[in-house]
């Protein structure tokens, strides 16, 4: 779907084998990070997909459920605040700072697409299209017509060493 690069001096750690994502301030874990199955919820709350630091000055500027992206007909769609709805309101949530798209504050939803950079709190990320591995099975197979042709004969000794005659045709 989309993947996200951290802009700065910030870098992703995975959390175990369940998809979660941690961000830390440094440059020794990944720079980038795919984000293949959505909702995918950013904040400093244990349950969020992206886990953002956690210290009381942050605080000020980053909420446990900050934003997240949807799925909206097959497009990534930005939107601040909680995915799901406060017990004591009844409502979402919006985020304590807010969450800006492209260097405007987000007042509604938003489709992103790459290139699209994100800012939540003090941390800027940068949204990307997910690389696919694509193999040409003509283009191997030209490769392999191209290469000189290599002849086994049985007198070689390293022929009935990796292909041993079976006994009950000796």
């Amino acid at each position: 779907m989309i993947e996200l690069s951290s802009e700065g001096n910030s870098s992703f750690f995975a959390r175990g084998q369940s998809g979660q994502w941690a961000l830390k301030k440094d440059d020794a874990g990944h720079k980038l990070i795919p984000i293949s199955r959505l909702p995918f919820v950013i904040g400093r709350a244990w349950d969020c997909d992206l886990l953002l630091p956690d210290d009381p000055e942050l605080r000020k500027s980053t909420s446990r459920w900050h934003c997240y992206f949807k799925d909206d007909a097959g497009r990534a769609v930005l939107v601040d605040g909680s995915l799901h709805e406060i017990p004591d309101t009844g409502k979402h949530k919006p985020s304590v700072s807010g969450t800006w798209l492209n260097g405007e504050r987000m007042k509604d939803p938003r489709a992103v697409a790459p290139g699209d950079k994100v800012a939540v709190g003090p941390w800027r990320f940068l949204v990307g299209e997910p690389r696919q591995l694509k193999i040409s099975i003509d283009d191997i197979l030209k490769t392999i017509a191209g290469q000189p042709s290599r002849h086994l004969t049985p007198s070689d000794p390293r022929v009935s060493k990796a292909f041993p005659t079976p006994r009950a045709l000796r």
